[in-house]
């Protein structure tokens, strides 16, 4: 963003989410987002996969993602991602004001695509972090 002499950012009182927020143009500083994957094949035939992501949206710099999923490990169910760590999960956005109305970002477990009788069925465990 540019900003010279006493200009501010727009803001409303009032708005719906608690952050005053008018909208996106105009209203955000510099900031983004590394995220870096790497993907390995064991001897066996597992697809592991390693995942980090920082952020640097504010004064500090954040570890958003850091988790590790794999593929192929069982038998009976090859298609299974099984995967431990943090992520981000279920982030549906009001893309106007940058306003996540439901997340479940944090650290935990699960398991996805698990087939049940052709049935692909999900299932996590996660926590809240307290800087995610």
């Amino acid at each position: 963003h540019f900003q010279t002499g006493d200009q501010k950012y727009v803001g409303v009182d009032g708005s719906y989410n608690g952050a005053s927020a008018i909208g996106r143009l105009g209203n955000e500083s510099n900031g983004g987002e590394f995220q870096i994957s790497k993907a390995f094949k064991s001897a066996q035939g597992a697809i592991w996969d390693l995942n980090v992501m920082f952020d640097h949206w504010s004064d500090e710099v954040n570890l958003k993602k850091a988790y590790v999923g794999v593929t192929n490990v069982l038998e009976s169910n090859p298609n299974a991602y099984i995967w431990a760590g943090r992520d981000f999960h279920q982030r549906p956005q009001q893309g106007i004001n940058d306003y996540f109305w439901m997340n479940h970002d944090g650290q935990g477990a699960g398991v996805k695509n698990f087939d049940i009788g052709g049935v692909q069925f999900d299932v996590a465990a996660v926590s809240q972090v307290k800087s995610c």
